[in-house]
């Protein structure tokens, strides 16, 4: 099994901003290109006061969607920042919480696969049972 290191789900993370960046960048465009192209009348001529009104609800709309775009990135990365433990030494009387992130093992298929992870932590055993498949 391969464990995530943090460094890798911030990179993950980040290149998932950058590919939302560009797909809300396209959908703004094509927001204001129809905003632009619903101003004409049924005769072709455009229509300053439609193209005023269409422009500004485009252009509110754009800013909602890049703005709750922006923000959900940086709740993902607070979240990872916060959640995820990273490669760091804990010392006594220290503790840290969060999620360890594993690949599960590929070519599980449709069969259901368990497994059992044990983490020695001085002189406790934790052991995590891990059921791998399609419904379970």
């Amino acid at each position: 099994m391969a464990i995530v290191p943090y460094e890798q789900l911030v990179s993950e993370e980040r290149t998932r901003q950058v590919v939302g960046a560009i797909l809300i960048g396209a959908a703004a465009a094509g927001n204001a290109y129809a905003a632009q192209q619903s101003s004409y009348t049924s005769s072709g001529r455009y229509s300053p006061i439609a193209g005023a009104i269409n422009g500004a609800r485009a252009d509110a709309h754009n800013a909602a969607m890049i703005g709750g775009a922006v923000a959900a990135g940086q709740v993902n990365l607070a979240a990872l920042e916060q959640n995820v433990i990273k490669d760091n030494t804990v010392m006594p009387t220290e503790w840290i919480g969060g999620q360890l992130h594993i690949e599960p093992p590929a070519g599980a298929g449709n069969v259901a696969k368990a497994y059992v992870i044990t983490v020695p932590v001085g002189d406790d055993i934790h052991e995590i049972t891990v059921t791998q498949g399609r419904g379970v």
